[in-house]
């Protein structure tokens, strides 16, 4: 019995330390993108922010203290958005935002609607090009003419060096080998033939956004 209780001591530990080090790693990708993109997401006023996939809700905290007016829907699986909940609670932003618990790859899951802004952060990386189609199209059932959805992702191929894209490429495998068998980082070209084929276009992009690897991609519906 003892041996059993130092063994789920020792298995609590290391999954508490694996889940901050994949966090540290997730964010490490993205955090310094968020201070270049709000001022091109808030060039118009905003009302309600769809942040799907947001972890832990560091880009809605970020918007929520960019806008005291704005409000954000957070779109995530169950352990996700409770870990997201109290980030929101922690810096006192819970009157501002809704939580959506769901897997977006499931028939029924449905993403709220009255939003301007759609966001999604190294989220459709994690897909592959069949289930990226999939989830623009619950994005279309949720957006307008007006509604300007924002897709930041590292493009290996609109990297400034060599050396950066072999490494955004190395990543990549470990998604697809290791991570789920589908994800991968994908190359400028397909990704947006991919959301276009969906009834949407690119009106504009800022490629090393923040001076890192990252792209900032703003598409609108088709009408």
């Amino acid at each position: 019995m003892e041996i059993m209780k130092q063994y789920i001591k020792v298995s609590h530990q290391y999954q508490k330390k694996s889940r901050k080090s994949w966090i540290d790693f997730d964010n490490y990708y993205s955090d310094n993108c968020y201070h270049s993109s709000l001022p091109i997401i808030f060039e118009k006023k905003r009302k309600n922010i769809i942040d799907i996939g947001t972890n832990t809700a560091k880009f809605s905290i970020s918007a929520l203290k960019y806008d005291n007016d704005v409000k954000c829907s957070l779109i995530d699986l169950e352990g996700q958005i409770e870990l997201a909940k109290q980030n929101i609670e922690y810096n006192h932003f819970s009157d501002r935002v809704d939580y959506f618990s769901m897997n977006i790859l499931d028939n029924d899951s449905k993403l709220p609607d009255n939003c301007d802004v759609v966001w999604m952060s190294q989220f459709l990386d994690c897909f592959s090009i069949e289930q990226i189609k999939f989830i623009m199209r619950k994005v279309k059932a949720v957006s307008n003419k007006d509604t300007d959805i924002f897709i930041l992702e590292p493009l290996w191929d609109k990297q400034q060096h060599l050396s950066a894209a072999f490494s955004i490429q190395a990543t990549s495998l470990y998604f697809t080998a290791i991570a789920n068998g589908s994800s991968k980082m994908y190359p400028y070209k397909l990704l947006i033939d991919t959301i276009e084929g969906e009834g949407f276009k690119l009106v504009n992009e800022y490629h090393r956004i923040g001076n890192t690897y990252h792209s900032l991609l703003n598409f609108k519906m088709l009408v």
